[in-house]
């Protein structure tokens, strides 16, 4: 017996391309949506651009797309209120006005729409990030309306 190895000889040129799918590169979504800051005496305003704010009630879709639009508002919210929470004193009116090309229903839809929003305004401003305990402080009274506008977005509206 030899000690030679039985494999068979392959050589560079007889071995065949591999067909890859190559798909396209997306770019990456807006973490953080654009927003605005304006501060005055007593009120503070801040401007979401391009924060898509929807009905959860009549809202069908996947449980994915459901999630990743709840963390992007979450982000949204505390990197707004990062700067300003300091200034803003308690007790305090929030308005949160939702700025859209069509009318939600101002019962159900409307303040369902803003649910999250809510929910992380509240945590920021108390340091209370349990869920739902934040928004159930006598200290902040809520308040919805709704503009039409070319681009989606939301304003957020503090008085105090």
């Amino acid at each position: 017996m030899s000690n030679e190895l039985c494999q068979p000889e392959s050589k560079i040129d007889d071995l065949k391309p591999v067909k890859r799918r190559i798909s396209k590169i997306k770019e990456p979504e807006k973490v953080y949506p654009f927003f605005e800051i304006t501060t005055n005496p007593g009120r503070v305003e801040i401007l979401f651009r391009d924060l898509d704010s929807r009905s959860e009630l009549n809202c069908n879709e996947n449980w994915r797309v459901r999630h990743a639009r709840h963390k992007k508002q979450k982000r949204a919210v505390t990197m707004a209120l990062i700067t300003v929470k300091d200034h803003i004193a308690l007790p305090c009116k929030i308005t949160f006005v939702r700025l859209a090309k069509q009318f939600l229903d101002k019962h159900d839809n409307l303040p369902s729409s803003q649910k999250y929003l809510l929910d992380q305004t509240c945590a920021e401003l108390l340091n209370d990030f349990r869920p739902g305990r934040a928004d159930n402080d006598d200290r902040l009274s809520f308040f919805y309306d709704q503009e039409k506008a070319k681009k989606k977005g939301v304003k957020i509206v503090f008085e105090f």
